[in-house]
C-alpha cells in the first residue's frame, strides 16, 4: 500500500504528517487541527489561569489533577492535555466546557 506524507506549517514551526490515500489530505488536516486546538488549550490555560498561582503545586490541588499534568501544560510546545483533566479545570473554575471553547474562540 502506498502512503504519503503532507508538510504542515503553523506558527513558524512545521508539522509532518502521514495519510494513506484512503484517508488523503482530510486525515492530515485533522491531525493538524487536533495538534493547534492542543496548543490553544494549553497556551490559555497556561496564561490565563495558572499565572495567577504562586505555584504550579497549588493550581494543582485547587484543581484536583497532578502537578506533572501542570508542568506539562506549561510546556511552550503545549503538549496537550486529556479530556478528564480539561474537565476537572472547568468543573473547579465551575465552567462548562462549551463556555471554555468560547472562551478560547473555538
Amino acid at each position: 500500500m502506498y502512503f504519503g506524507f503532507v508538510l504542515l506549517k503553523y506558527r513558524n514551526k512545521f508539522y509532518i504528517a502521514e495519510f494513506f490515500p484512503h484517508y488523503c489530505l482530510r486525515q492530515a488536516i485533522t491531525l493538524f487541527y487536533m495538534v493547534s486546538l492542543k496548543k490553544k488549550i494549553c497556551n490559555y490555560i497556561a496564561s490565563e489561569w495558572i499565572s495567577e498561582y504562586e505555584s504550579n503545586r497549588q493550581f494543582a490541588k485547587d484543581h484536583a489533577i497532578d502537578e506533572k499534568v501542570v508542568r506539562r501544560i506549561l510546556k511552550p510546545e503545549g503538549s496537550g492535555i486529556s479530556l478528564t483533566t480539561l474537565e476537572r479545570i472547568c468543573e473547579a473554575r465551575e465552567i462548562k466546557i462549551s463556555e471554555f471553547f468560547k472562551m478560547i474562540g473555538e
